[in-house]
C-alpha cells in the first residue's frame, strides 16, 4: 500500500463518517429515523462520527493492505489519523 492510497482511504472514511452522522442521521436529516433501529452493540459506533470514521478506515486499510509489518502499522495508524481529519472537518463546518 502506498502513502497516497492510504491518505485517500483516510479522507474518504472521514468524509463518509461526518456526512453520515452529522448530516444524514442527525435531527431533520434524510435518515433521522434510522438511529433508533441500530443494534445496541453498534449504537455508539454509528452515532459518533469519530468512531465511525476510525473503524471504517481501520477495516478498509486492514483488508486492502498487504499482510506485512508496514500494513500492520497503517492499520494501527489509520483510526487516529481519520479521527483527526473528522475533528478538522467538524471545526471547519461549525
Amino acid at each position: 500500500m502506498n502513502d497516497l492510497f492510504f491518505i485517500k482511504i483516510l479522507i474518504v472514511s472521514a468524509c463518509f463518517a461526518w456526512v453520515w452522522v452529522e448530516k444524514l442521521t442527525n435531527n431533520y436529516g434524510l435518515f433521522d429515523w434510522m438511529p433508533k433501529y441500530y443494534p445496541a452493540f453498534l449504537n455508539k459506533m454509528l452515532t459518533c462520527s469519530y468512531c465511525l470514521g476510525g473503524w471504517s478506515s481501520m477495516i478498509l486499510v486492514f483488508f486492502l493492505s498487504e499482510s506485512n509489518y508496514i500494513g500492520g502499522f497503517y492499520t494501527l495508524a489509520a483510526p487516529f489519523c481519520t479521527m483527526v481529519l473528522v475533528g478538522i472537518i467538524n471545526k471547519i463546518t461549525v
